[in-house]
């Protein structure tokens, strides 16, 4: 099922923000839409999953699944669509005006775009669903001026919504998952590409997020953990360092001595020597 409509400019109301075109899908089939760069110039998209699955292709493809939001800033050459065999429920919106761009900025979202997860989702679909349907009804000046409030009103909510629990940790779940998976990989290589896709987030949303919560990048985190396992691997056995550098899948043991030297200020062998003195 699908409801939409798409607006006149006569009647979009203001430049502060305007509606484009809105819409509630009800598992489509064979959902998919796919945009070159600049192709719609002046718009911003909100996506709203409600059931079933999707994805979103900027870079790389995303699954979206319900509770989450796509984000798509104005220009942005990008793909989207339901999952074949359990299509998606969505509601969405795409929207211009100067608040199209105080809401990516907002969502650290500038000429960007991408996936996050929002705790009161079914409240956002909620007040989207009444603006489309009210204004697939009728359409007037007066409407659409209603209707453009209603909607600045719900991305003034969404924006609330995800900074306030991410303020209180909500994308906590982006650490934890990555340190399992780095925990995995301790000895094994690994790719911030593997870890993106282990999060189902875009790589490049990803790593902002990780850096945001820990203050480091992904690999920089990851690092840090090998050499927490060097150093309990040197305090607590007599593995050579090319035995230590061999099991946590370092190139070379010079390459691993260099590594440990700049994140310890001292060689393996140092660091050895001084714990064994110590104890």
């Amino acid at each position: 099922m699908k409801n939409f409509v798409n607006l006149s400019p006569n009647i979009q109301g203001n430049d502060d923000i305007y509606i484009e075109a809105a819409g509630y899908y009800e598992r489509p089939f064979e959902h998919e839409i796919y945009r070159k760069k600049g192709e719609i110039a002046d718009e911003a998209i909100v996506i709203f999953c409600i059931d079933g699955k999707g994805w979103l292709d900027l870079n790389e493809r995303v699954d979206v699944k319900p509770g989450m939001m796509i984000f798509i800033d104005q220009s942005l050459a990008h793909g989207y669509g339901g999952d074949l065999h359990d299509p998606w429920t969505i509601c969405w919106v795409h929207f211009g005006g100067r608040f199209s761009r105080f809401f990516a900025q907002e969502m650290g979202m500038v000429n960007q775009g991408g996936v996050v997860k929002l705790s009161d989702i079914q409240t956002h679909v909620q007040e989207l669903k009444s603006v489309v349907f009210q204004l697939i009804q009728k359409q007037s000046l007066f409407i659409m001026i209603q209707s453009n409030a209603q909607l600045r009103l719900t991305l003034l909510n969404v924006v609330s919504n995800y900074k306030s629990h991410k303020d209180y940790g909500e994308n906590r779940w982006i650490e934890m998952k990555s340190r399992q998976m780095m925990c995995a990989y301790l000895e094994k290589a690994l790719t911030v590409d593997m870890l993106a896709q282990h999060v189902n987030l875009s790589k490049y949303y990803y790593i902002r997020e990780f850096k945001r919560l820990t203050g480091m990048t992904p690999m920089k985190y990851f690092q840090n953990m090998r050499m927490n396992q060097a150093k309990e691997l040197l305090k607590s056995t007599d593995m050579s360092i090319g035995e230590i550098s061999r099991k946590l899948n370092y190139s070379s043991s010079i390459y691993f001595s260099e590594c440990f030297k700049k994140i310890n200020t001292v060689s393996p062998r140092t660091y050895k020597k001084l714990y064994n003195r110590k104890y």
